[in-house]
C-alpha cells in the first residue's frame, strides 16, 4: 500500500506546481476550479479528456494517475496535497522561476488552458 501512495504524492506535489491542483474557483461549479476541488468521477474527467485532450486521454500513464487522485474524496485530495507540501518545504526559488518559466511559454499556456477546459466541462458528462 505504501508503494501507491508515494506515487500518488508525488503526482499531486507535480500537478500541484503546475498549477493543475488549485485553480482559480473555490469549487468545482465555477470555472476554473483545480483538480482538487472538483466534484467530477474520473469516468467524467476522461470523458472531457477525450473530448478536448485527446493526447492526454491516450496516455494511460498519466489517466492513471489522474484516475488515482480522481478516486480520493475532495478532503483527502486536499490532505494529500497539503501532507506533500510539509514533506517539501518550500520550492527553491530556481525551480520556482523553472514553473513561472513553463506556465509562461507557449506550451505551457495551451496545456494549463487544455487541462482547464478538461476541469470546466468533466461536469457536463
Amino acid at each position: 500500500m505504501a508503494g501507491k501512495r508515494t506515487p500518488l504524492i508525488a503526482t499531486v506535489a507535480g500537478l500541484t506546481a503546475a498549477g493543475f491542483l488549485f485553480g482559480t474557483g473555490a469549487a468545482s461549479a465555477q470555472p476554473h476550479g483545480g483538480l482538487l476541488d472538483t466534484t467530477c468521477s474520473y469516468a467524467q474527467f476522461q470523458a472531457a479528456a477525450q473530448q478536448h485532450a485527446p493526447d492526454l486521454a491516450a496516455n494511460p500513464e498519466k489517466m492513471a494517475k489522474f484516475e488515482r487522485i480522481l478516486n480520493l474524496p475532495v478532503e483527502e485530495r486536499k490532505a494529500k496535497a497539503e501532507q506533500k507540501r510539509a514533506e517539501k518545504g518550500e520550492i527553491s526559488p530556481e525551480k520556482r522561476e523553472k514553473i513561472r518559466e513553463w506556465k509562461e511559454s507557449p506550451e505551457g499556456q495551451a496545456k494549463i488552458a487544455t487541462m482547464r477546459t478538461v476541469l470546466d466541462t468533466c461536469g457536463q458528462y
